[in-house]
């Protein structure tokens, strides 16, 4: 490893501090979770849903104002933006998919031992009730 690896993995996971600024980091970032689960566990679940949030984002205030003013994709009011989104589209995929019956809800692609159920539609449909 080099010496500015060696600094970088001291900075990062040698301290507490480091360990808190990777977390602050995952959360700017937006990650609904480290393994794409947004509720409940692959252990107990007995029914699973999945969701497209990319697909859901155009339909969020913030999506739309993202198109509206033609915001450019990775510049930070991007960013913040679609951050925004994604909580207002994890929040409604929670309510949607609990609603339907399922105890766990991943994003799609995420691979998981019980077949999927895709809730993406439902979803949208959702929030266009609430975004009115």
């Amino acid at each position: 490893m080099s010496e500015l690896g060696k600094v970088v993995s001291a900075l990062l996971f040698g301290s507490g501090v480091g360990c808190i600024f990777f977390l602050i980091l995952c959360v700017i970032v937006g990650l609904p979770s480290v393994k794409g689960v947004v509720y409940g566990s692959e252990v107990t679940a007995t029914s699973v849903a999945c969701v497209e949030p990319v697909k859901v984002f155009k339909y969020t205030k913030e999506g739309k104002l993202v198109e509206d003013q033609d915001v450019e994709k990775g510049s930070a009011r991007y960013i913040v933006l679609y951050n925004r989104g994604q909580k207002t589209i994890f929040k409604v995929c929670k309510v949607v998919g609990r609603r339907e019956g399922y105890d766990m809800l991943v994003v799609k692609g995420k691979k998981t031992k019980l077949p999927q159920t895709d809730i993406t539609d439902k979803v949208i449909k959702e929030l266009s009730k609430k975004e009115q």
